[in-house]
Formats: C-alpha cells, structure tokens, sequence
C-alpha cells in the first residue's frame, strides 16, 4: 500500500487536504469494490490519524466532534486497474 497526499494551507492556516493517491497491489482478486473500500477506508483511517485524532475530556465526557469520516473527507477520485 502506498499513498501520496496533496496539501496545502488553508485560509485558517491549518492544513488542507487537496488529494489524495493510493495505490495497492493485491494480488489476485475476486470483487474489485472490497479492494476499493478497502482502501478507502484505509486513507480515511491514516488521514483521520494524522490530522484529527486528539481526544479530551470534559467532566468524563469526549470533548471533540471532528471525527474525519466520508462525509467530511476530501475529494475522491478513484481508479482500479
């Protein structure tokens, strides 16, 4: 697995994701859409890692609500060969 990632600074100044590139070779396989989600979900999961993953408690309680998850993720473009 392998992935490159664009980014930029944002207007607020911290970073931007602007794209993302991930490339896997698998092998042989059956359903091209589980390779896909798999690796969807692995960008997502590094991207949520890398950017976003601080928690913090309040009176035992999860401060954040800025858990990276598709609805929030950046713009995808995907291509299986």
């Amino acid at each position: 697995m392998g992935q490159i990632v664009k980014v930029s600074k944002g207007t607020n100044g911290k970073i931007k994701i602007d794209q993302v590139w991930a490339v896997m070779d698998c092998g042989w396989y059956v359903n091209p859409d589980t390779i896909r989600a798999q690796v969807e979900g692995s960008v997502i999961m590094a991207l949520g890692a890398a950017t976003m993953h601080e928690i913090t408690f309040t009176d035992g309680l999860v401060d954040q609500k800025n858990f990276l998850c598709l609805s929030n993720a950046p713009d995808k473009r995907y291509t299986t060969h």
